[in-house]
């Protein structure tokens, strides 16, 4: 035979109950509404994922309005996107009469040439290195123009003498040389880094790159182009 409940028991599981239901309602309200709602971090997040940073360094500045100098914003780029993109440096840069075209890399080779005039009529100092003094050195003579005109072409003259005379500059005197023309050769490779007859040097093998072998190819027959600095 079953026992009926106290009053007080059956109140009390009433409040549990509810107090259950009550809380399994907030929690589905907070869950909903975050859901619905981002939190202020999650929109801040989302925020700055939509928006990207932006570079404001000094080379992204001198890049980008270097870019921005090269368009032409009075064309649309849905009518004419390379007008739009490069009119205005085809505008600035004019094909110098010693080329047939230029370039963003032929400019950028000038200002670098430039660059390199400064570094180069600097004066030696304790913190350049040994290759920079050397430079610096090879550029003074050959700017030297009251010592070129001083001593003339006697060097050049020296220089052929030793590899056995030029029949342009000896005249009559001139013999030919006794000496071997594989030596004669490789002395104008080895001391003057010249190839004659036929190009040589030292490089990768195609078959093995790991070792490096003497190659033989023509040489070039047309002038290199002159520059300045």
């Amino acid at each position: 035979m079953l026992s009926r409940r106290p009053p007080i028991i059956s109140f009390f599981l009433i409040i549990i109950l509810m107090l259950v239901i009550l809380m399994l309602g907030i929690l589905l309200l907070v869950a909903v509404a975050r859901i619905e709602c981002p939190s202020k971090m999650t929109l801040s997040a989302m925020q700055k994922a939509a928006k990207p940073e932006v570079c404001l360094t000094e080379s992204c500045v001198r890049t980008a309005a270097t870019l921005l100098s090269a368009m032409d914003q009075t064309v649309s780029p849905c009518d004419d996107f390379f007008q739009y993109a490069c009119g205005a440096w085809n505008k600035k840069h004019v094909i110098p009469e010693d080329k047939s075209s230029i370039n963003v890399f032929d400019v950028l080779s000038d200002q670098l040439h430039i660059i390199l005039k400064g570094v180069l009529e600097e004066p030696s100092n304790a913190e350049d290195s040994s290759a920079t003094r050397k430079a610096k050195l090879f550029y003074k003579s050959c700017m030297d123009i009251k010592q070129i005109r001083l001593v003339g072409d006697a060097p050049i003259r020296e220089v052929l003498r030793s590899l056995g005379g030029w029949p342009v500059t000896e005249g009559v005197a001139w013999t030919a040389p006794k000496g071997q023309l594989e030596i004669l050769l490789g002395r104008l490779r080895g001391e003057f880094n010249m190839g004659w007859l036929i190009e040589q040097w030292v490089g990768p093998d195609d078959k093995n790159s790991s070792v490096n072998i003497l190659q033989l190819d023509q040489i070039p027959l047309a002038l290199p182009a002159a520059t300045t600095i």
